[in-house]
């Protein structure tokens, strides 16, 4: 895949899981061979991982934005499959478009990534 394709989406999480997550991000770094990409490209798409600043009404929230080459969606996907393996009760809705304008989202409940069409219009993003 060598399209680009704009993910988006967000992430309620508990406090004390922020460092374990900032943790898997960066451990993923270190198989980036597995996914042909380089270093660079690496830290390029790891910019689009955000963190809200303090907790609103008891929430922390992350965010994953960015448009990334299809190189790249394997890593965020194993990154996020292995972010629900090790955090409870994480809980996830991206949602995908590649530049031949097919939508799909990625939901992670219950430690599983389900891949799904996107079942409404998204323009409004």
């Amino acid at each position: 895949m060598s399209n680009c394709v704009v993910v988006r989406g967000w992430f309620i999480i508990e406090k004390r899981d922020v460092d374990t997550i900032k943790s898997i991000i960066l451990r993923h770094q270190k198989y980036i061979e597995k996914y042909n990409i380089d270093e660079a490209t690496y830290q390029k798409y790891s910019k689009g991982w955000c963190f809200a600043s303090g907790e609103i009404n008891g929430a922390y929230s992350a965010f994953y934005g960015a448009a990334i080459q299809g190189s790249y969606i394997d890593c965020l996907k194993d990154t996020l499959i292995e972010i629900a393996k090790e955090v409870e009760d994480f809980g996830a809705h991206l949602f995908l478009e590649d530049e031949k304008g097919h939508e799909y989202e990625w939901i992670i409940k219950d430690k599983v990534l389900i891949e799904a069409q996107s079942p409404m219009y998204m323009d409004f993003f």
